[in-house]
């Protein structure tokens, strides 16, 4: 990956045309994912879902029972419903 990282608070960046890699410290993690567990000091901590309509997935989600919660213009499912991974679902 050929990018120069950038910082948006404890979070580093690294963004090419086809990919973005968040990075964060696990010291830093709940900052950025609050009440989310913390299960080690490297790990996925989650991942973006880029769906074509953000209302459809999340019904599609809860119809299952799994609790969202509502994230920029999206939707996060927290890792304890997700087996170990947030997932974030945006629009893309």
């Amino acid at each position: 990956m050929r990018t120069t990282p950038r910082y948006e608070g404890p979070v580093a960046v690294l963004e090419t045309t086809a990919a973005r890699l968040e990075i964060v410290r696990a010291s830093h993690a709940g900052d950025v994912l609050p009440g989310e567990p913390v299960p080690a000091s490297s790990y996925l901590a989650a991942m973006t879902v880029l769906v074509d309509d953000t209302d459809d997935a999340r019904k599609t989600v809860e119809s299952g029972g799994t609790v969202t919660q509502s994230a920029g213009d999206g939707f996060f499912v927290s890792a304890r419903d997700a087996y170990g991974a947030g997932l974030f679902f945006m629009r893309g």
